[in-house]
């Protein structure tokens, strides 16, 4: 099953300055960065990644993108933004920059949309694949597979204190939502 359509046009649609928040330590990020950066040239929408490297750091993040007047700002799926999920919600509203997140936690936190896989599912699966290395099986013989399953959250306290309206043909997709 394919993930349903990017939620994001549906309550921003004059967005044109997309901010991405990078913990520049995790290495393995340079590829989502990258796959951003081609997405924003595609679709003509200005893109600034920032980086930080210790939570310390996430306010100047911040800092920057409401200085360059980012309509939107985007955590990347890193632990160290996950761990921070208070700090980027209570950021968002306080420089009243949306965040739209892969994880639901930044949505309870603050953040106006989280859409991601659902990492239940995905602990799961880890856990079986742990499961089969210890009975034996090589783990370069494993298959990994995609995320089938992806949730929605949706923030309608944060929204409507970003002044955004989220119309109902939206909320109902929603596998949660904060009110």
């Amino acid at each position: 099953m394919p993930p349903p359509t990017r939620p994001g046009p549906e309550i921003m649609p004059n967005a044109q300055r997309v901010a991405l928040i990078c913990h520049s330590a995790n290495a393995a990020l340079g590829l989502q960065v990258e796959e951003y950066r081609a997405a924003a040239r595609d679709l003509g929408i200005e893109f600034s990644p920032l980086d930080f490297s210790v939570a310390e750091e996430i306010e100047r993040a911040f800092e920057t993108a409401s200085k360059k007047k980012a309509d939107v700002l985007l955590p990347l799926s890193d632990p160290m933004a996950l761990d921070n999920a208070s700090k980027i919600g209570d950021l968002s509203i306080h420089r009243r920059i949306p965040v739209v997140s892969p994880f639901q936690e930044i949505t309870e936190a603050g953040g106006v949309l989280g859409f991601g896989p659902d990492l239940s599912t995905l602990f799961r699966r880890s856990a079986s694949m742990v499961d089969q290395i210890l009975k034996g099986a090589q783990p370069g013989d494993i298959s990994i597979g995609e995320p089938q399953k992806f949730d929605l959250s949706i923030n309608l306290k944060s929204s409507r204190a970003l002044d955004l309206t989220i119309p109902v043909s939206l909320v109902s997709r929603a596998t949660y939502l904060v009110r």
